[in-house]
Formats: C-alpha cells, sequence, structure tokens
C-alpha cells in the first residue's frame, strides 16, 4: 500500500474551500456596490473580482455626476450622501449575507478588511463636504445611512445575487452586461429599463445636466 500525505491533502482543500468563500464573499461586497450604484444613478463602468497575493480583491468602477457643481443644495446633498453610502453598500452587504446564511449578527472582524479603503475613502468625504461633524453626531448619522442601505439591499436582494453569481462565475462585468443582466434576468426588469434608460440619458449629457428635471425624477422616485 502506497503512503499518501493526507495533511497535505486536507490542507490543500481547506484552502481552496477558504479561497471559493473569499471569492463570493467578495463577489456580495462588489455587487452590493454595484446595485446600489445603480439605484443612484451612478453609471457602473465595470465590476471586478480578481486574485492578488492569497487573497480575493475586487473593484468596482462608475463614472458619476459632478454633483459639486450643483446649485440646488437639496440634490448636493442627496448625491454626497449616496457617494458615501455607496462605499458602505460593499461591506453592508458582506455583513446582510452573512446573516442571511449563518443567521449571525457578530460579522467576524477579520472579514472587515477589505472594506478598509472603502471606510477610509467614506470618512475622507465626511471631512471634505463637512457633512456631520466627528463624534457621536457622525457615529448616530452613520448608523441611520446604514439602515437606509441594510432597506435597499433588501429590497433588491434578488438583483443583488443576479450580479454576485455572475462575478463568481465571469469574474468581471461590464456596463452593457449589467444593463442586459438586469432588464432581462431580474424579477424588476422593468424597472431597470427605465432606470438605465435614466442613467444613459444623463451620461451622455454629464457636464450639461438639467437640475430641475433631475431633482424631478428624484421626487418621483421617493428619493427626495
Amino acid at each position: 500500500m502506497e503512503n499518501c500525505d493526507c495533511n497535505d491533502s486536507i490542507n490543500k482543500g481547506t484552502k481552496k474551500l477558504a479561497s471559493s468563500l473569499d471569492l463570493i464573499s467578495t463577489s456580495y461586497h462588489e455587487a452590493g456596490h454595484t446595485i446600489y450604484g445603480l439605484l443612484h444613478f451612478m453609471k457602473i463602468t465595470s465590476v471586478y473580482v480578481y486574485k492578488e497575493d492569497d487573497r480575493i480583491v475586487g473593484d468596482t468602477n462608475f463614472i458619476y455626476f459632478g454633483y459639486e457643481k450643483f446649485n440646488d443644495k437639496d440634490l448636493l446633498s442627496f448625491f454626497i450622501n449616496a457617494d458615501i453610502s455607496m462605499l458602505y453598500a460593499g461591506f453592508t452587504c458582506e455583513k446582510y449575507n452573512y446573516k442571511n446564511i449563518l443567521g449571525l449578527d457578530n460579522f467576524p472582524s477579520f472579514l472587515k478588511s477589505g472594506s478598509f479603503y472603502d471606510l477610509k475613502d467614506a470618512s475622507i468625504l465626511f471631512r471634505k463636504y463637512n457633512i456631520v461633524p466627528a463624534g457621536k453626531k457622525r457615529l448616530l448619522y452613520k448608523k441611520k445611512l446604514i439602515k437606509n442601505i441594510n432597506f435597499v439591499i433588501e429590497k433588491y436582494w434578488n438583483d443583488i445575487k443576479l450580479i454576485a453569481f455572475t462575478l463568481v462565475k465571469k469574474k468581471k462585468i461590464f456596463f452593457p452586461d449589467l444593463k442586459n443582466i438586469l432588464t432581462k434576468k431580474s424579477e424588476n426588469k422593468e424597472f431597470w429599463k427605465k432606470q438605465f434608460k435614466i442613467i444613459n440619458h444623463y451620461y451622455k449629457n454629464i457636464d450639461d445636466v438639467d437640475e430641475i428635471k433631475l431633482k424631478s425624477i428624484l421626487v418621483e422616485k421617493g428619493l427626495l
């Protein structure tokens, strides 16, 4: 009988399983960014998951209005908050998925490492626009944002799953792919057809945005 290194086989199997779980978790993270961004009129140009060193990482790339140019304060506030919330949406989506699978609220601290730059960028936006002062007020404000993000994630969970599953399989998705997936496979396809039409319209004229019309769309959708 030949000898076999059972420990080596177990270690390889464990690493493969850990890598698969990391891929799934990262895919949900990027899907959270993607769906939240599209819902708030960001043009998501590409979404990637890939291996870097010994872990799976991801990127969600997007174009957004140059909202600093807005004269309307309500619009400016809406888009700054949406920008910050989009950064939180990845981590919040991972947390939601973890709880959905295991029924646990105590999200492991080591899983938060993939959100380091998102949280850092969100802090930069808080300071840059002086939305709320640091301390207790900012903490309460963040909790309110995350509560709203959780509401969005729960409402569009099946769409997030569609994007996450595609990322696990293909590792990269571009804007036309997102449009194709959500307007053909989503249970909310009619909503997404209208949403992509609005996004396409505004990003053709990104330097000349009609603030009055854009604000009326946000009011109509219950976002303002």
